[in-house]
């Protein structure tokens, strides 16, 4: 039942993403709604979950997006990696914590996608991306994971996501 609730809460929050988020847009850039969503799920329901969680949500957002195959299956899967690393060796569980850990991957993939735009030249402004792009889209996705988490936190109390 947890797999079917996250499937529709992911399908919301991509709905959201695209219709919302992308007419909200701070000198140019959009949260990704969809990676926090998923970093959040691994922050209250585990690693294990959340790496299901990331495969499953990246395989279909490469088959929709219509860019090289596995391109988010990475990007989803290390983020998690990194997310329940941070999220197991933490003080605690809570929303400054997931907004911490929200910013710290969403700023760290940020300049990695910056880096390697760079070097594929597809982007030569790399000090924009990094100094510019990569924060604002750090504190975007921390904002927006403070309310997905709390969301979340809220449901797990439900008795449908109870083992």
């Amino acid at each position: 039942m947890t797999s079917w609730i996250f499937a529709g809460i992911t399908a919301f929050v991509y709905l959201i993403q695209t219709t919302i988020l992308c007419k909200l847009t701070v000198f140019g850039v959009m949260p990704d709604a969809v990676l926090v969503c998923v970093l959040c799920y691994s922050i209250v329901f585990g690693r294990e979950k959340g790496f299901i969680a990331a495969f499953i949500v990246g395989v279909l957002m490469d088959f929709f997006a219509g860019v090289f195959f596995g391109r988010h299956i990475i990007i989803y899967l290390l983020s998690t990696a990194l997310a329940s690393v941070l999220s197991e060796n933490t003080f605690g569980k809570n929303f400054v914590t997931a907004a911490i850990i929200n910013f710290v991957v969403s700023l760290l993939g940020a300049v990695t996608m910056a880096i390697y735009l760079y070097i594929t030249k597809l982007d030569r402004n790399i000090a924009y991306s990094m100094f510019v792009v990569a924060p604002i889209y750090g504190i975007y996705n921390m904002f927006v994971g403070i309310f997905i988490y709390i969301f979340m936190e809220n449901l797990k109390t439900f008795s449908y996501w109870r083992e």
